[in-house]
């Protein structure tokens, strides 16, 4: 059977493809790093785990 972490799209890194889990005590708006190209992503649903780009807002 295929681990979901790894398939699903809203919980997979775009840019690498490396899984991004669901972690205990995150929250909707919380942003997470891919630790391994270092992309980020804001937390836009717990269910189901859903990440979208983050884009920083020019100031």
């Amino acid at each position: 059977m295929t681990n979901p972490a790894t398939t699903d799209p809203r919980s997979a890194c775009p840019d690498c493809g490396t899984a991004l889990a669901e972690a205990p005590g995150r929250t909707v708006g919380e942003i997470v790093e891919c630790g391994a190209c270092g992309s980020a992503f804001e937390v836009a649903a717990l269910r189901p785990f859903t990440l979208i780009p983050f884009e920083e807002e020019e100031k």
